[in-house]
């Protein structure tokens, strides 16, 4: 076993606010379809959807819970006319209900396709994911885990009103079930 460190961010109220107010003058880029994993979504979407967040250093969670079987969930991700998954942004509520953060989800997953960064499609799928939970589904906390030093994820999470607090996620990982040794980046 190793262990591997986070930095824990949250976001609150102003979060959600922060991504109405991105949304409110942002956009995907016009060439990409917005999709959402459910029930129906295909084979084929959902190994696109692995080998784009693999290539991120990014663990998605079982699909169970990311087509909202287990807890409720929102995955959003965009396809280009190709049909190629070129990002992705999801949140789950993992908590059960007798838990005192019973009330925050888990989000983040954010991916982008590597010939598409810059664009801010991570930044515009993430605020549309909370958008989407708080409409939806009633949430109005959040949390993610940061890698120290990721700063392109710090900006992205900054920019969306969400902060760095004291506390670290600390989790025990076996190597051979984890690829280098690390959930997410």
């Amino acid at each position: 076993m190793i262990a591997d460190v986070y930095d824990h961010w949250e976001g609150s109220r102003a979060t959600f606010e922060a991504a109405d107010r991105m949304l409110a003058t942002r956009a995907l880029p016009v060439d990409l379809a917005l999709r959402e994993v459910g029930p129906d979504t295909s084979t084929e979407d959902l190994n696109s959807l692995d080998s784009l967040t693999q290539s991120c250093d990014v663990l998605l969670p079982m699909g169970t819970f990311l087509r909202g079987f287990e807890r409720p969930s929102v995955f959003l991700y965009a396809k280009d006319p190709e049909g190629q998954v070129v990002g992705a942004a999801a949140a789950v509520a993992q908590f059960h209900d007798a838990h005192p953060k019973k009330g925050m989800v888990w989000w983040g997953m954010l991916s982008t396709h590597a010939s598409r960064r810059g664009e801010g499609i991570a930044l515009t799928l993430g605020a549309m994911v909370l958008r989407e939970v708080r409409q939806r589904l009633g949430y109005s906390e959040c949390f993610t885990g940061i890698r120290a030093g990721n700063s392109p994820s710090e900006a992205l999470c900054s920019k969306l009103a969400l902060s760095r607090t004291d506390t670290v996620d600390l989790l025990a990982i076996n190597p051979d079930c984890f690829g280098g040794g690390q959930m997410t980046k």
